[in-house]
């Protein structure tokens, strides 16, 4: 009874967390935890890559999820990422706000991006012990910090081409951290970001990690 109650309320901990960044920024664009999608298929509107099942939906039977019932999980194999994306309307100056959990093992790298049809404007490249790096300027920077693994996390990426920035923070305690400000890619320079991309590297064995809750923030409305 009381495992239930705590579960409980750290799922309501996480709504509250995710609705006050909600509230304090611009107008919110997307937003789903996939409660609402099919289980063992690829999310509604998102793509996934090389094959159908690369990213899938899941239940908490499998790993427990950040809040409700259902994440995504993303599957590699020995030569192609297991990947999924979004594709959005432009976005200038914006923030995407997700959670992901790395298991310990078999553990993988995991990248998360905003791109636009072409390339990538601004990444994050999270190693198999957690370790944070920035794409800046398209050069991975050393690590910059830890987010322990068996974990779930609440990331964010800001971006604004105007200023040719974007920044990369985690949320703990209901607090966003900022980890570093980097540069967008310069051979992107002008271009809106209008993918939400995440992947993790081809293994000769398969490895897993999961996503749930992705928010996508137009900080220019």
């Amino acid at each position: 009874m009381k495992k239930n109650i705590l579960l409980v309320t750290l799922s309501c901990l996480i709504v509250l967390i995710m609705v006050g960044l909600a509230n304090a920024q611009g107008l919110l664009v997307y937003e789903t935890s996939f409660e609402e999608d099919a289980i063992g298929v690829t999310p509604a509107g998102w793509q996934s890559a090389p094959f159908a099942t690369s990213a899938v939906v899941v239940d908490s039977s499998e790993i427990p999820a950040a809040d409700g019932q259902k994440v995504v999980r993303l599957t590699n194999d020995p030569s192609s990422y297991g990947e999924f994306f979004l594709d959005t309307e432009d976005i200038y100056h914006g923030k995407l706000v997700v959670q992901f959990y790395q298991i310990s093992s078999p553990r993988e790298n995991i990248n998360i991006e905003i791109r636009n049809q072409r390339s990538r404007l601004a990444g994050a490249y999270i190693t198999q012990s957690g370790n944070v790096r920035a794409r800046d300027n398209g050069v991975t920077t050393g690590n910059l910090i830890n987010l322990p693994v068996e974990n779930w996390h609440i990331f964010v990426m800001e971006w604004n081409v105007a200023e040719q920035w974007f920044k990369i923070s985690y949320v703990e305690n209901g607090q966003e951290n900022l980890i570093t400000q980097a540069q967008l890619d310069a051979t992107q320079s002008g271009e809106p970001g209008n993918r939400i991309y995440i992947n993790i590297s081809p293994r000769d064995e398969e490895k897993v990690v999961y996503i749930d809750n992705v928010r996508i923030y137009d900080l220019g409305k």
